[in-house]
């Protein structure tokens, strides 16, 4: 169940690369983003693939949180929803720095020189261990 998450996670992340080219213009001619087969006009349909599939990717991440061998897995299971909150959160956050052209790397860079990335990353992991290793 979580490895097929991992299919609508790397589309999102493709749209994103997508979006970002066609924001940016790509420095391709006549409206072309370079090295892609879009154009600048496509990106509020890229950007609708890419929250879409992102937030898919949480869907598929809830109906792991929801199934059996989560129960047997974590001590407070129920604590990995906050692990949907923060990637929605993020996801979210990632697409509206999109928008506003804010977006100047690859998403993936970017992600690694944001602090609220690497903030939502510390939550998560805090959360994951939490909910592996203590009962309430």
């Amino acid at each position: 169940m979580a490895l097929s998450g991992k299919g609508y996670w790397r589309a999102a992340g493709r749209e994103k690369r997508s979006g970002f080219a066609c924001r940016s213009g790509g420095g391709g001619l006549n409206g072309y983003a370079e090295g892609r087969g879009y154009i600048t006009d496509d990106l509020s349909i890229l950007a609708n693939i890419g929250i879409s599939g992102g937030y898919i990717s949480v869907l598929v991440l809830a109906l792991y949180i929801n199934s059996q061998e989560v129960r047997l897995l974590y001590q407070t299971p129920d604590l990995l929803w906050l692990v949907c909150l923060l990637l929605l959160y993020w996801i979210s956050y990632i697409w509206v720095i999109t928008h506003r052209g804010l977006m100047h790397d690859d998403p993936v860079v970017f992600a690694l020189r944001d602090r609220n990335s690497y903030l939502v990353v510390l939550l998560m992991g805090v959360v994951v261990v939490i909910a592996s290793l203590w009962g309430f």
